[in-house]
């Protein structure tokens, strides 16, 4: 549509400024509520200026936010942030739940072809689930649980639609052709996919790119390696940032998490931090059941770690601003 009326060179400003623009009235809608409103308002608003922060920083938008490929699944995502910063998902109706994470699915799943946009959604959907003010432990579980069928209920049946839409055109065997596809990224070899800059890398280090293929540790272990080295898309080229933003946040959000689940049932702030850190296990999970697709395209599926960084501050620094309103 961008391109019916501008050239692409305009239609790619347009979308990376877009991207830059959700983030930055998140920013000002949190700082603005940082000045007034309850303790735990204020807790809020600094969880979301802290996500907006981390994202305009260290999601590679400079790299990805002018790509079709890219820029359309991220608009999508931070509106929803936007929307989850002004509709508390754990205070809303179940009705208006359920048909808003339905609508982010469906719209994910529109501009998704497996770049990352599903596992960095979800992480979101759960991770705003956290911050959506649930009055309780059973009414965020609730949420969870109906938040994660509903968006990937949407997501399957927009993959389906796409598949007879093809099939409808093409007559061709689309759906085999797509279960092909969707297998190799999940099992078979990978070796045999890597450039030839990687394999002589690896020869370098007298390591044989057979090893590999050996079973699916060790497919998940290259996995962690690839996520690593594409690390510098996140720290501005840097490698050493990089691994920094990529190693240490997802396991300090998970201790964090672990650490707070026994006052769950308590604590505002703990329930808060055990679902921040379910959200931060998405993309890992991704990465373990996708581990083909994460090695062959590492350097965007790494995006989503981003957010774990926002995640695990978050965790830190919450609880003290609501430290006295916390538990009942």
């Amino acid at each position: 549509m961008l391109l019916a009326f501008m050239s692409l060179g305009t239609a790619s400003a347009v979308m990376l400024v877009s991207c830059y623009g959700i983030l930055a009235a998140i920013a000002l809608l949190a700082l603005l509520r940082l000045r007034a409103g309850s303790p735990i308002e204020r807790g809020r608003a600094a969880a979301f200026l802290i996500i907006a922060a981390t994202l305009a920083c260290l999601y590679a938008l400079p790299f990805f936010g002018r790509s079709f490929s890219f820029a359309p699944s991220d608009f999508v995502i931070f509106a929803f942030i936007l929307y989850g910063m002004l509709q508390p998902l754990g205070q809303i109706s179940r009705h208006r739940f359920m048909l808003a994470t339905a609508a982010f699915g469906t719209l994910t799943a529109i501009f998704e072809f497996l770049t990352g946009g599903i596992p960095m959604g979800l992480a979101t959907l759960i991770a705003l689930i956290a911050l959506g003010g649930a009055p309780d432990q059973r009414t965020m579980v609730d949420r969870m649980i109906i938040g994660t069928t509903t968006f990937a209920a949407a997501i399957v049946a927009c993959f389906a639609y796409k598949l007879l839409a093809v099939a409808a055109i093409f007559g061709t065997n689309e759906l085999a052709e797509f279960a092909r596809l969707l297998t190799h990224r999940v099992t078979g070899s990978v070796q045999s996919l890597l450039s030839d800059n990687a394999k002589e890398a690896l020869k370098a280090y007298h390591s044989d790119p057979l090893w590999i293929d050996e079973n699916i540790f060790t497919r998940v272990l290259f996995a962690g390696v690839m996520l690593t080295y594409s690390s510098f898309y996140l720290g501005w080229g840097s490698h050493l940032l990089g691994a920094a933003i990529v190693l240490l946040p997802t396991p300090l959000l998970v201790a964090i998490g672990l650490s707070s689940f026994r006052q769950r049932n308590l604590s505002e702030v703990a329930r808060e931090r055990v679902g921040l850190a379910a959200a931060g296990m998405v993309p890992v999970l991704w990465y373990i059941v996708f581990a083909n697709h994460t090695i062959t395209h590492s350097s965007y599926m790494v995006r989503p770690l981003a957010l774990n960084v926002a995640l695990c501050i978050i965790c830190i620094v919450s609880a003290l601003p609501r430290r006295h309103s916390s538990a009942h």
